[in-house]
């Protein structure tokens, strides 16, 4: 069972990819930089929308810089049980909100909204 949920886990992270690549396309997908900034920003709305107030999350920035730096691979490892937990605790089933945010995100419509969206977001 855990080789296919490990398969699923892939075939979804590709077809975020190809739609990232689609959406932004090459040079923007591969901008670590940038996929560093989408993805805090992400999850900064995402802990907002479940009621975390700014001064926690500027505490906990805090915190983490205060610290030596993680190895990436290992800090995945810790987002992802992280995120089910946090999911598990809030009732939510991260697959399916997954496989149904690519699902709304990939209309043609929602990616020229995106575009424009994103073009309107400060040059950090």
């Amino acid at each position: 069972m855990q080789k296919a949920e490990a398969l699923n886990g892939v075939r979804f992270q590709r077809r975020v990819w190809n739609w990232v690549i689609e959406c932004f396309g090459r040079n923007l997908a591969n901008d670590r930089a940038e996929r560093n900034r989408r993805f805090l920003e992400e999850t900064v709305e995402l802990v907002q929308s479940l009621g975390c107030d700014k001064t926690t999350i500027l505490q906990i920035v805090e915190y983490v810089y205060a610290r030596d730096t993680g190895i990436p691979e290992q800090e995945v490892g810790g987002v992802m049980v992280t995120f089910a937990a946090l999911c598990e605790a809030n009732n939510i089933e991260m697959a399916v909100a997954g496989r149904n945010e690519l699902s709304r995100i990939s209309s043609a419509e929602v990616i020229r909204k995106i575009r424009a969206k994103h073009s309107l977001k400060p040059e950090l």
